[in-house]
């Protein structure tokens, strides 16, 4: 009966440690995955903002020039 005991708490020891350790690895893989889709969405929107910026930079800058034309 002791032997019989003994082998399942083994058993059940190896089992509690298969499934922490599959944890880890999982919480792990998910953590990764997580921070690449967070900064390729950071990069999208960062691609975005630099757009509209270039795109009124290109609309100051004409304006600009003839201002500083017209003054000089």
């Amino acid at each position: 009966m002791k032997n019989k005991a003994a082998l399942l708490f083994g058993a059940l020891a190896v089992v509690v440690a298969g499934v922490t350790i599959f944890n880890i690895y999982l919480n792990h893989n998910i953590s990764n995955t997580t921070a690449s889709k967070q900064i390729q969405v950071t990069n999208d929107s960062l691609k975005e903002e630099n757009k509209e910026l270039k795109k009124q930079l290109s609309e100051v800058r004409p304006s600009a020039k003839n201002n500083k034309n017209e003054i000089t």
